[in-house]
């Protein structure tokens, strides 16, 4: 991963993950989630996790949310995406906040 100038994000799946600690400790750059997007493959559940994930990125500076690549998933964020439109936050690659 080093080598070929990748990067790591760590979904946190497992409280007990050590992949981000691990990462950082052999200098790779490297990040967790802070929220999971999709627990609940429903519109308006995604939409609640996105508006926690702009609150976080407003009071941090940025934040990683993590999905899958589900219909409503990709519908939540279509929505996501023109309410901020006029708004403090944007969606940037994972690369720019590493």
């Amino acid at each position: 991963v080093k080598k070929r100038g990748f990067f790591f994000v760590d979904s946190l799946t497992s409280s007990r993950s050590k992949a981000y600690q691990t990462a950082r400790r052999l200098h790779i750059a490297a990040a967790g989630r802070n929220i999971f997007l999709d627990n609940l493959h429903e519109k308006s559940a995604i939409l609640h996790q996105l508006n926690k994930l702009k609150k976080h990125a407003q009071k941090y500076g940025h934040a990683v949310g993590i999905g899958h690549p589900f219909p409503e998933t990709a519908q939540a964020i279509g929505q996501f995406i023109k309410d901020i439109n006029d708004s403090d936050v944007s969606l940037v690659y994972m690369s720019s906040i590493l």
